[in-house]
């Protein structure tokens, strides 16, 4: 569907494309899943880390999508919320990765399997 056609059906529910955009955002922030497929985006958009130079227009591209992402939660409602909820799960998951690390290293220090 072109974005005139997006255009012409949101028209035709009465709505227009920042409410359709917030209910759309509403819907994907409501659940786990949701917060985590928006979480990843984020990260895999370089939101929260720094960048190398050799990287930087590419990475600046992937960035300018998350933070437009983000710009779009943080003006609902309920964004400020909801993107908190999104960052205690995400750290969380990232915590547990951490204990995997270790346990994994621990295990394999020095290359060699330690049991």
């Amino acid at each position: 569907m072109t974005n005139e056609e997006w255009q012409e059906v949101t028209r035709a529910q009465g709505l227009d494309f920042k409410t359709r955009d917030e209910n759309a955002m509403n819907y994907v922030m409501a659940t786990p899943e949701g917060r985590w497929f928006v979480g990843r985006l984020l990260d895999n958009c370089h939101l929260f880390s720094s960048m190398s130079e050799e990287h930087l227009a590419v990475n600046e591209g992937e960035r300018r999508v998350g933070l437009i992402v983000r710009n779009n939660i943080m003006s609902m409602p309920n964004g400020m919320e909801l993107f908190h909820q999104m960052e205690i799960e995400m750290a969380k998951v990232a915590e547990i990765h951490e204990i995997i690390r270790d346990d994994i290293h621990k295990k394999y220090e020095g290359g060699y399997l330690n049991e």
